[in-house]
């Protein structure tokens, strides 16, 4: 059978097949024919659309648009390939040579082809739609058919997924980057060597032109937000087609995040523009720059809001503080050793402690009562360095639960003391309830506290407790609070302990060694008194306030106080009394008379003028405890002081009474 002879195509044939042709030329070189000035500016309009972000609907200004933009030129003076096969819907093409002049690719909706081989500007950017579904493709022809000759990109993308949505950066050999259009992962793509060195795309170019005035694109006006849109899709272009090291590019990823959060805001960055001439490394920098001045920008709202916070709770001193600190972040911005922030809790801290401070020293109050609330402050910078605890001082200072600077001080400590104890037991102890066992840790866990030792859990075991010498020792004579003579102090012994304190002796040498004076020094602690957690007035001291009067000569004399709030102690610079007290008197008569001694021997008995001295002494001192003055004194004198309140002694003993020199040579009344 004679094979079947193939006849040519009909006429009706070849014309269809070239119609569809020829409207897919026309479409790709963007030959309107016959389209109306209404459908080419909606075309336009598509176009400009396609640069915006589908996801935040960004506005785009309308207008006409000028010939020099309406179309993308081919880049010239590069080598072209030899051949390029394009793959379509139904057939295959082949050009040999530079393909023809009119066969221009105009932006207009899809991805286009170059037929140079060079790379477009929707290939070397992360698109801003999502009508890829997820998928990279590498040559697309203008048909969104399901066609079978559509090629996809064979490179292999990576298999995670990109962390928190940003670009992340490929290490495939001379590879570019291609982002996923829903993710906005990045994906490497293969390029031609010779296309490294081609001009930036039409986007890049348009950042350029915005930077120099009278340029078409500012007098265009196009929204901030396309400009940034464009500026970054510059730098993705250039970082993809030169060699970075790591650190730059995940600065350039970290930079990409902070201002893609800063413009969801309406605060876009000034990205400046990237010479050609320039590195990464140079121009980064720059970018960092326009970035946090952005960010200064996005967090100025955050800063005024905590400038009157302050300003109305602690006053013009906090603000001050706010400010300085707000001129540090914009230096350090400016100068690229920092980033911009929020005001943190560390400025508040400071800008509030220091609200408090200038008060203190505008009030008329001592320095005693300064250095108390000095102490504070550091204690709750302590707190803070070691707990990340972040403590406040108390915003009410006046009314009647503060009568005074002292007792605000008073309150203040007990706070910090609270609070610390608070959040130890939260933090290192178990849940309550508690027996009687952990119950008694924690109490001798919170007294070593105020002995000076950090905290400690519950399953730590209990330090020593230093003795009451050795802690009078580690805190030496302090000058500044007690006031007395300059020189230098030093403790001679114990006079004696007790049950809540330590009273030593203190001598001053001068400079031949020689001991000119001597003080008492009383400590006494309220960590170990059970009231120790209720708020007592310990500035009205029995001694301080019976010295006050002119009849107070058979008071020791109390020199000078101070207050160790951190410690839960006070002390009293107290007369020092040479002879002992008068148990130690007692004791050294007995000890001799015990010795073969004849029992009216003198010399085994007290004096009798001794004792008329201690019994007239221990009478007048009563009364002014008593009355607040001594009966048969002048006039003048029969009136007690201003605030004198009755007290009670409770402890009345020999052991009490302290003998020291006497205050004439001779008393007459006493009978020898």
């Amino acid at each position: 059978m004679a094979p079947k002879r193939k006849g040519k195509a009909s006429a009706a044939t070849k014309n269809t097949a070239g119609a569809a042709t020829r409207k897919r030329k026309a479409d790709d070189q963007g030959d309107d024919g016959d389209t109306s000035v209404p459908e080419k500016k909606a075309k336009l309009y598509k176009m400009l659309q396609g640069l915006a972000d589908d996801k935040r609907n960004l506005p785009i200004a309308k207008g006409k648009r000028s010939v020099e933009g309406a179309r993308q030129q081919p880049p010239t003076g590069q080598p072209l390939p030899q051949s390029t096969t394009i793959v379509d819907r139904n057939e295959e093409r082949e050009h040999d040579a530079v393909p023809e002049p009119e066969a221009q690719v105009r932006p207009s909706g899809g991805r286009s082809h170059n037929p140079t081989g060079s790379v477009s500007e929707d290939e070397l950017q992360p698109p801003l739609n999502n009508d890829d579904d997820n998928e990279i493709v590498q040559d697309r022809p203008r048909s969104q058919g399901k066609g079978k000759g559509r090629q996809r990109d064979q490179t292999p993308e990576f298999q995670s997924p990109p962390e928190d949505g940003l670009p992340f950066r490929s290490s495939l050999g001379s590879g570019r980057i291609a982002m996923n259009s829903t993710s906005q992962g990045l994906h490497p793509w293969k390029m031609p060597m010779q296309a490294r060195d081609q001009p930036l795309p039409l986007i890049h170019e348009l950042v350029a032109k915005v930077k120099k005035r009278g340029t078409w694109a500012r007098q265009r006006k196009l929204p901030a937000s396309v400009l940034h849109i464009a500026a970054w899709k510059g730098f993705w272009y250039r970082l993809g087609s030169v060699q970075v090291s790591d650190i730059t590019w995940n600065t350039f990823r970290l930079l990409y995040m902070r201002s893609k959060g800063f413009a969801d805001s309406d605060h876009f960055s000034d990205l400046p523009s990237w010479p050609d001439d320039r590195d990464a490394d140079t121009h980064l920098p720059e970018v960092q720059r326009a970035v946090e001045n952005a960010g200064l920008a996005f967090y100025e709202p955050q800063w005024q809001e905590s400038v009157e916070e302050a300003l109305n709770d602690f006053g013009q001193a906090a603000v001050d503080v706010l400010k300085q600190r707000l001129q540090g972040v914009a230096d350090a911005v400016a100068t690229g050793t920092s980033l911009a922030r929020a005001p943190d809790v560390s400025d508040e801290f400071h800008a509030e402690w220091a609200g408090r401070l200038d008060r203190f020293r505008r009030l008329t109050t001592t320095d005693r009562t300064r250095r108390r609330f000095e102490a504070a402050y550091r204690r709750a910078l302590d707190i803070r360095t070691t707990r990340n605890l972040r403590l406040r001082p108390m915003k009410n200072m006046d009314g009647p639960a503060y009568r005074s600077m002292a007792l605000y001080c008073d309150r203040l400590h007990d706070y910090l003391m609270n609070a610390l104890l608070g959040d130890v037991r939260q933090r290192d102890w178990p849940p309550a309830p508690w027996d009687d066992a952990m119950s008694a840790r924690f109490a001798r866990m919170a007294i070593r506290i105020m002995q000076g030792f950090p905290p400690y859990g519950a399953g730590v075991r209990s330090p020593l407790a230093a003795s009451f010498t050795d802690n009078a020792r580690a805190i030496g004579f302090d000058h500044e609070r007690s006031r007395q003579e300059a020189g230098r102090w030093q403790q001679m012994g114990p006079l004696g302990n007790g049950a809540f304190g330590h009273v030593g002796v203190w001598a001053l040498y001068d400079k031949c060694g020689r001991v000119v004076n001597r003080l008492a020094l009383k400590d006494t602690y309220f960590a170990r008194m059970r009231n120790m957690s209720e708020a007592v007035d310990w500035w009205n001291e029995g001694n301080f306030m019976l010295n006050q009067s002119q009849d107070s000569e058979n008071i020791v004399q109390c020199r000078a106080y101070s207050i160790y709030d951190e410690k839960r102690m006070y002390r009293l610079y107290l007369e020092y009394c040479p002879h002992a007290d008068l148990e130690t008197t007692i004791h050294a008569f007995l000890k001799f008379a015990a010795i073969d001694r004849e029992p009216d021997d003198p010399r085994v008995q007290i004096p009798n003028r001794a004792l008329g001295c201690i019994f007239q002494a221990l009478a007048a001192a009563l009364c002014l405890m008593d009355r607040g003055f001594i009966p048969g004194a002048p006039p003048g004198q029969l009136t007690a002081l201003p605030g004198f309140q009755q007290m009670l002694h409770r402890d009345l003993k020999p052991a009490n009474v302290f003998l020291g020199l006497p205050k004439d040579n001779l008393i007459k009344d006493i009978e020898t």
